[in-house]
């Protein structure tokens, strides 16, 4: 339509062997498409990044920032492409076809592997505290992005992939096998990751008895910070199985068992009174949570259990002073904590 309108405004004259039309034609077509990418990449900049900057995370402002000069170079390309498509011999049209597509790849390519590694930063790397992990997550994903975009270029070349991803498959099996350990528990992390049941800085208990606090959810393992200072280093498979009890997850008010066996000639009402005395006596200790029951007969002395809850930072120190005390009131008191006994009888 544009090209029929300016045939009749334009002297049908040539230069070069190009007709006035045709020049001016693609020279409107590059100058329009080169305006639209302008005006797309202002608003872009100036008006959509001021409302994404009022959201609360910043990784759409960072995606924004991503993809702004790619949409600015695929509106010209655009452009371009159908300004000289009229203008290029039948014989040709396919090559040139397919340099725009390879041109068009490359950029969404490109801006695919923008995206990925913001979205991949703030979901990994931000939870997780390791750079590790999202270098390589990010690392597999950009592979596996220009790996689609070339099998989609060899595919606008004519050629037939289905071979190709065959290849690709038994490839990709045999590195499977020879790297079984390390991706078990590569990806272990990814699903530790994405479960969410516990990030950096919280406190686990792991099933195998591990407690402490998460320090750094690696590609490989995970470390976790004991009470007693002491590091400890998991691997992720390992964890992935356990029985994970997130403790921070309660406010970091956690509850404390202490058992206790007494011996029976001792007075079960002045052991409850003494235990739940000594509990509330301690500061770290939340009072209306102190409780002494007397659960069985054992075989050798009455089984009490204290409970108390306490910040999860005053744990060890809280549980020191506890048994230190009812240690130390039990032998004032004459209570006596027995050995496990057992009574032989021998028939004449």
């Amino acid at each position: 339509m544009v090209f029929d309108i300016l045939t009749g405004i334009i002297p049908a004259r040539e230069i070069f062997g190009i007709s006035y039309v045709n020049i001016v034609y693609v020279l409107s077509v590059f100058l329009g498409s080169f305006i639209v990418a302008k005006i797309v990449y202002f608003l872009l900049k100036n008006w959509i990044s001021k409302l994404v900057a009022k959201t609360e995370t910043s990784a759409d402002d960072e995606i924004l920032e991503v993809v702004k000069k790619p949409i600015y170079y695929l509106t010209i390309l655009i452009g371009v492409f159908y300004g000289l498509g009229n203008f290029v011999a039948e014989s040709l049209n396919h090559i040139y076809e397919f340099i725009f597509y390879l041109l068009f790849v490359v950029i969404i390519v490109k801006a695919a592997i923008g995206v990925s590694g913001v979205l991949i930063s703030h979901s990994v790397e931000k939870r997780t505290g390791s750079k590790d992990i999202s270098h390589l997550l990010n690392r597999l994903v950009r592979i596996a992005i220009i790996l689609i975009g070339f099998l989609f270029i060899l595919n606008l070349a004519g050629i037939e992939i289905t071979p190709l991803l065959a290849s690709l498959g038994v490839a990709g099996l045999a590195v499977a096998l020879a790297l079984q350990d390390t991706l078990s528990n590569f990806f272990s992390g990814i699903y530790i990751i994405a479960d969410r049941s516990f990030g950096v800085g919280d406190v686990i208990k792991l099933s195998s008895g591990e407690l402490g606090r998460v320090i750094k959810v690696g590609s490989r393992s995970t470390r976790i910070k004991t009470f007693d200072n002491t590091m400890v280093t998991l691997p992720n498979d390992l964890i992935a199985k356990s029985i994970v009890t997130n403790l921070s997850a309660a406010d970091e008010v956690i509850r404390t068992k202490i058992p206790i066996g007494i011996s029976y000639d001792s007075d079960p009402d002045q052991v409850k009174e003494l235990l739940e005395k000594i509990a509330k006596e301690q500061k770290t200790i939340i009072n209306d949570s102190v409780v002494a029951r007397f659960l069985s007969f054992g075989d050798s002395a009455l089984k009490f259990e204290l409970h108390y809850k306490t910040k999860l930072n005053n744990r060890l120190d809280t549980l020191n002073a506890v048994n230190m005390e009812i240690l130390k009131r039990f032998r004032k008191a004459g209570i006596n904590i027995p050995f496990p006994i057992r009574t032989v009888y021998m028939e004449k």
